[in-house]
C-alpha cells in the first residue's frame, strides 16, 4: 500500500517549467572580422555577421547586422579562422544589451559557446536567422493594426537558461511579433501569464520611435515561416 500510495503521489506531482531555449541559427556574411582575442582572465572578441531574408508582403529583404561574441577558446577560434567577407554558419545563444539611456532600444547579440557553433557555411545555403525559444509567457496582446486591419500578436517570453559556465541560471526576455495567419493561430491559444510556450521564428527589426528612426531586435512570425505552441 506504502508503495502504490507513494506511486500515486509521484504521478500527480506538477512537472514544473520546461528548461529554457534562447538559440538561434544564423547563416550570414562576415562584415566585420574578429580582432585579437582582449583580456587576460577570460580572452574576448566578436565579429559581425550580415543577413538578408525576405519578409512577407515586403519588396525589400530584411538586412540585419548580428555581433557574434566569444569567450577563451571560441574566441582565438573567431580571430583566426574566419576574414571579412566569408559565408559562415553560427549556432548560438541570443541575448539582449541594454541601450546607453533608458530612451534607447536594446540591442542584440549572438553568444558562440564552442568553436564548433561557428564553420563556413555550405554553398548554395540561404541567409538564416532563424529563432527557437523555450519560456514562459509574461504579456499577450491581439488585435488588428489600425492602417489595413492585418491581424498581430505580440508576446513577451521570458527563457530561464542555465549558464555556459554553470554558475547558475540567467533570464533572457524575446518581443515576439506575429502577422496575418500566424497571428490569428497565436491568438486562438488564449495564452495567459506563466504559460509555457515553444517559439519559432526569425529576427527582425520592429519600429518603436518614427521620429527617432529607432528599432528593436524582435522575433518575427508570419505566413513565411515560424509559430507558439504550448507546452503541456
Amino acid at each position: 500500500m506504502a508503495k502504490g500510495s507513494a506511486a500515486k503521489r509521484q504521478e500527480r506531482a506538477p512537472v514544473g517549467p520546461p528548461a529554457g531555449v534562447s538559440e538561434i541559427v544564423l547563416v550570414g556574411v562576415v562584415r566585420r572580422e574578429a580582432q585579437k582575442p582582449s583580456g587576460d582572465a577570460t580572452p574576448f572578441s566578436f565579429l559581425t555577421v550580415e543577413t538578408e531574408e525576405q519578409r512577407d508582403g515586403q519588396d525589400k529583404p530584411d538586412r540585419l547586422f548580428h555581433d557574434v561574441v566569444g569567450f577563451g577558446d571560441v574566441a582565438r577560434h573567431l580571430a583566426k579562422a574566419f576574414d571579412e567577407g566569408d559565408r559562415v554558419k553560427v549556432l548560438g545563444r541570443l541575448q539582449y544589451r541594454r541601450g546607453r539611456t533608458d530612451d534607447d532600444p536594446r540591442s542584440h547579440r549572438v553568444v558562440v559557446e564552442a568553436p564548433a557553433d561557428i564553420a563556413t557555411a555550405e554553398d548554395g545555403e540561404p541567409h538564416s536567422t532563424a529563432v527557437r525559444l523555450v519560456g514562459e509567457v509574461v504579456s499577450v496582446e491581439a488585435g488588428e493594426s489600425k492602417k489595413n486591419k492585418i491581424p498581430y500578436w505580440r508576446g513577451s517570453i521570458l527563457c530561464t537558461i542555465e549558464r555556459s559556465d554553470g554558475d547558475g541560471t540567467a533570464e533572457v526576455e524575446h518581443k515576439v511579433i506575429a502577422f496575418d495567419r500566424a497571428a490569428v493561430a497565436a491568438a486562438d491559444l488564449s495564452l495567459a501569464e506563466g504559460d509555457a510556450v515553444t517559439v519559432t521564428g526569425r529576427m527582425h527589426r520592429s519600429g518603436i520611435d518614427r521620429k527617432k528612426s529607432a528599432f528593436e531586435p524582435t522575433v518575427l512570425i508570419d505566413d513565411l515561416g515560424g509559430g507558439v505552441e504550448r507546452v503541456v
